[in-house]
């Protein structure tokens, strides 16, 4: 999506932990729905605040902010842009399954990747308890780029 076009308040610490959420292994109708769910949380939030402080009923605020926020969940899960975002650094396969990747946990057990455990990819793990995770970067010098990746263990 193109930042420049959309309003960053009042969503934008939603729109950051949605970024952060993507750059995560939990699966992105995960981020998505979780998105969703912290903007209705603002909306309501902020449409009490501006009827204590202004009067303005709190309904039609609501309904304002509301029609923001499902524009922007409808963007996130169906624009193929987001989809890209999401998929960025995880592999090919991500974008085989829409962003529905199937995670197992520190010891290589399955799970939905919804929860609040520390959750992996299962590429990352080598099935004897160690999990690495790449980092991946470019060596520049004299103009010219060498991609490279890094192999650390997972946090």
């Amino acid at each position: 999506m193109d930042h420049n076009y959309i309003p960053d308040q009042p969503f934008l610490r939603a729109c950051n932990n949605h970024d952060f959420c993507y750059a995560t292994y939990r699966n992105k109708s995960y981020c998505d729905s979780d998105f969703l769910n912290q903007m209705k949380m603002i909306a309501d939030r902020t449409a009490k605040d501006i009827n204590q402080d202004f009067l303005i009923p709190f309904e039609l605020t609501y309904g304002a902010l509301m029609s923001m926020a499902y524009t922007y969940h409808w963007f996130v899960v169906n624009d193929g842009r987001a989809l890209l975002a999401y998929c960025a650094n995880k592999g090919y396969g991500c974008m085989m399954l829409q962003g529905e990747l199937n995670v197992v946990s520190e010891n290589g057990a399955p799970i939905s990747g919804a929860g609040n455990e520390r959750i992996y990819a299962p590429n990352l793990y080598d099935g004897r308890g160690f999990c690495l995770m790449p980092v991946y970067y470019r060596t520049c010098a004299y103009g010219t780029c060498v991609p490279d990746v890094l192999y650390l263990p997972c946090p």
